[in-house]
């Protein structure tokens, strides 16, 4: 049991991972763009490494924050270009988001600056049409890969062949979450029997603990 747990909170659409594919995010304007220009040829191509994962029924492209620059206000605009926003088609044929918000995200990774956490999560839901980049709030689905992506990347120093728990700072809420699931050589388990709606197949089971929900600290 996990002390100091107001609340567990089994998220049917947030329990697991499957599978993963490194990238490298090209296309990464760094002033913003014109509605009407596509994010990927208005400027110079910049690359930036970056990780692509499945949590729950979303998909999100995932960056760690000593990646990005120091300036948040200059994400945006590479967040935009990663995905491919704006599309007036609303395919985002330009970038690796799916022309729906389930599938035009965006995660950042890093150190954590909260002392009970392992690292911090910050989530973005980026404009389809437009260069929306909303960071008002958390999304469940893909709190379900930050555990994994942090152990896969060596960011939480885990190694042991078994359940890990990898403590997660939301930036975005400022709220906590534990993250539990099993470990084999070294990384995240991606295969297993635990299946959830809308995804096919089976997979291993992630199991998030939402740490005091409702409390206004």
């Amino acid at each position: 049991m996990i002390p100091n747990m107001s609340k567990v909170l089994q998220s049917p659409t947030g329990l697991f991972r499957l599978g993963k594919l490194t990238i490298i995010s090209r296309g990464l304007p760094r002033t913003r763009l014109d509605l009407h220009q596509r994010a990927s040829t208005s400027t110079k191509q910049n690359r930036l490494p970056a990780t692509y994962y499945r949590g729950g029924t979303s998909r999100a492209i995932i960056f760690r924050q000593e990646d990005l620059p120091k300036d948040r206000k200059e994400w945006g605009p590479i967040f935009c270009g990663a995905i491919g926003s704006p599309d007036p088609n609303g395919r985002q044929l330009d970038g690796l988001g799916g022309g729906i918000s389930s599938l035009s995200k965006i995660c950042v990774v890093g150190p954590s600056s909260h002392p009970d956490a392992d690292v911090d999560y910050t989530f973005a839901a980026i404009g389809v049409k437009n260069l929306d980049v909303d960071y008002s709030s958390n999304c469940g689905n893909m709190t379900s890969a930050i555990g994994p992506f942090a152990v896969d990347t060596g960011m939480v120093k885990e190694t042991k062949d078994s359940d890990v728990t990898v403590r997660i700072h939301n930036t975005n809420t400022g709220k906590l979450i534990h993250s539990t699931f099993p470990m084999v050589e070294g990384e995240a388990e991606a295969h297993g029997s635990f299946s959830i709606d809308g995804v096919a197949g089976t997979a291993a089971k992630i199991e998030l603990a939402f740490i005091n929900p409702a409390s206004g600290e």
